[in-house]
């Protein structure tokens, strides 16, 4: 008979790292009055991490007299490397907060731990979306860096051509590179103004200077010099026609000595030009860059004042993508553009199933719910509508799928379903909503009845709906 002890096993391998009497490596971590030393076993080390089987070897690892192994690793921190040491012993690794996710990227990619990357950059995309937001340059740089985080890199990348804003917003784009800014410079999808776009680029510049007085009146003939060499390759990038004579008045004129002489003398022509139309005129236009920033999807739907209390512009550009049967958001801003008519609002227009039937029974048709008790959004959609009850699936002419955006807050955490895929939904999206008012989702159940020529509605028989809405959609 044999029995497997594995729980004793582990226990007692976890107690050599704290209790132990026959450490033979010594590690400096970190560098200056913060490094820490640790001890550890060689057998444990080498075993369990690539980089200590190289660095522990005989041909490598300096070895004392008495045969114990020393090395030093400056550039992870003492933090870190407990972290990292424990989960040596133990198997087991907590991630707590979005600086230690940072820190273990950068150790793991140094000590060659590749079963971490894929846990690592998870954390971050399912449960740090706004700490990424405002660091988005530090994780993008280092994403980038780091050949096995592509799933990091591709989530920032998709964010950034969504809205390049969010770098330039973001608390650390003080430490964005030249070539990134410059980059970011000549696309076309900002949402803030001109005006702002340059007022970020002067930050920056003078940001790579910190030898400049925060009083830009005491700066000399050297100091102008300094910041216009940094920022005159971003400056040719800046659209000038798209600002105003007041905004150049107010917040441009102030650095002019920062600029090339070309521009300078292209600016001081413009703004001095009235209303009157000359050939100066179109010649500095043309030079100063007049053509309009394309505006993204995203503004787009922001532009058309989409009329939701549930949803915002970032929910019905991913809702679009869904429609447009595009894998996840990989092709985010690929989808075409729809124009969102509100047909019924329960809040609104009561929950009437006579008012319900109404007003929606229509082609391509979006129904969304929202959540009292947690605020989650839930919904669905058919491509013809909740007048054809009978259809049925699978039906490859037809798109239809539930989907929840959680609490709206996070878009990697929203996910979509295409009905067809579900074996107890032989009757349909159309059929389930529309003749039995009842929707399932995986094991949970949406149901909306009537009681009485009222419509009611419940979730899990546990949580209520706060409002529901429906649309029309129209392809723009």
């Amino acid at each position: 008979m044999r029995t497997q002890f594995f729980n004793k096993f582990l226990r007692d391998i976890t107690k050599l790292l704290d209790d132990s009497d026959d450490y033979n490596v010594k590690l400096e971590i970190g560098e200056g009055p913060d490094a820490r030393f640790f001890w550890a076993h060689s057998i444990i080390l080498r075993t369990r991490c690539p980089f200590f089987n190289r660095a522990l070897s005989e041909t490598w690892a300096k070895k004392t007299d008495t045969g114990l192994f020393t090395l030093k690793k400056p550039n992870i921190t003492p933090s870190t490397f407990k972290l990292l040491l424990s989960y040596f012993y133990t198997g087991d690794l907590q991630i707590n907060n979005s600086v230690e996710a940072i820190d273990l990227l950068i150790a793991a990619d140094e000590l060659d731990l590749e079963e971490l990357f894929e846990y690592i950059q998870s954390f971050l995309i399912e449960n740090e979306a706004d700490w990424i937001d405002n660091h988005l340059v530090k994780v993008y740089q280092i994403a980038s860096q780091i050949y096995a985080c592509k799933e990091l890199e591709e989530s920032c990348h998709r964010l950034l051509e969504n809205s390049p804003d969010l770098m330039l917003i973001s608390n650390d784009f003080r430490s964005i590179e030249k070539e990134k800014l410059i980059e970011l410079l000549q696309t076309n999808a900002f949402a803030m103004k001109e005006v702002e776009l340059f007022e970020k680029v002067m930050q920056w510049g003078i940001s790579q200077n910190p030898e400049l007085d925060e009083d830009m009146s005491v700066w000399d003939d050297s100091d102008w010099n300094a910041l216009r060499e940094t920022v005159k390759l971003c400056l040719l990038h800046i659209r000038w026609a798209r600002i105003s004579g007041a905004e150049y008045s107010e917040k441009v004129k102030q650095y002019k000595k920062a600029f090339p002489a070309n521009i300078r003398m292209a600016l001081q022509t413009h703004f001095a030009i009235t209303k009157r139309v000359s050939p100066l005129a179109a010649v500095s236009s043309s030079f100063l860059g007049g053509g309009e920033r394309k505006r993204s999807k995203y503004q787009q739907y922001q532009e058309r004042n989409l009329e939701s209390s549930i949803i915002k512009a970032e929910h019905a550009v991913l809702i679009s993508c869904w429609i447009d049967q595009f894998p996840g958001d990989d092709s985010f801003y690929q989808h075409t553009i729809r124009k969102f008519d509100l047909l019924y609002r329960a809040s609104d227009d009561g929950f009437e199933r006579s008012t319900f039937d109404e007003k929606c029974l229509k082609e391509e048709t979006l129904i969304l719910w929202k959540i009292q008790e947690n605020g989650h959004i839930i919904g669905g959609y058919c491509e013809k509508g909740f007048s054809n009850v009978r259809l049925t699936y699978p039906d490859t002419d037809s798109t239809c799928f539930l989907f929840s955006l959680n609490d709206g807050k996070n878009l990697r955490k929203a996910s979509y379903i295409p009905l067809k895929t579900f074996d107890d939904l032989t009757s349909g999206f159309l059929s389930s909503l529309a003749n039995k008012y009842n929707m399932h989702l995986g094991d949970s159940t949406f149901s909306m009845w009537e009681t009485a020529g009222t419509l009611k509605f419940s979730f899990c028989n546990k949580l209520t709906i706060q409002d529901c809405e429906v649309f029309s959609l129209k392809k723009v």
